[in-house]
């Protein structure tokens, strides 16, 4: 059998991992530990896999709530969001389609930073660049956004 870790982090919390063989693949989080199950061969490719789908799903239903909450409390209006494995970006707006993507590993980092990801991406249907303008309205719905981004670049992200 492979090395796996022995921990995970979800919502910027580290949680025991334990990877065993199964007839079905499957991630089961008992609140406490998370259980990976795998049809074999077990491998770290499947198992990056398994995991992203798993952070996809987590990431999915936390949001879910947030996205709608920031959408009323800023007054946009979108067509869609998605969760997204992103190769170097946490989120992105797409203001003619009206959708904002976000990326699924944000469920390793407190929920905090997907949420300020969220306010960030709305943030760029009242101005499309990264200017003044921007970070002034982003400032007003998240103040501690730069304390909250600073945790986004603490932690590697375990993009493949």
């Amino acid at each position: 059998m492979r090395e796996f870790p022995d921990m995970l982090p979800l919502w910027g919390n580290p949680c025991p991992l334990r990877v065993l063989p199964a007839e079905k693949n499957q991630v089961i989080f008992d609140g406490e530990q998370i259980n990976v199950f795998m049809i074999p061969p077990m491998n770290q490719y499947r198992f990056v896999n398994l995991i992203a789908e798993w952070y996809r799903e987590v990431c999915r239903e936390a949001a879910a709530d947030m996205v709608r909450a920031w959408c009323d409390i800023m007054g946009v209006s979108l067509t869609q969001w998605k969760i997204t494995r992103a190769g170097r970006s946490w989120g992105s707006a797409n203001t003619a389609l009206k959708r904002i993507n976000l990326n699924l590993w944000l469920a390793q980092y407190p929920k905090e930073c997907l949420e300020m990801v969220i306010v960030h991406e709305l943030t760029h249907f009242y101005e499309s660049r990264h200017t003044e303008r921007f970070y002034a309205i982003l400032t007003r719905y998240c103040p501690n956004w730069h304390q909250v981004y600073e945790k986004l670049r603490d932690k590697p992200m375990n993009r493949r």
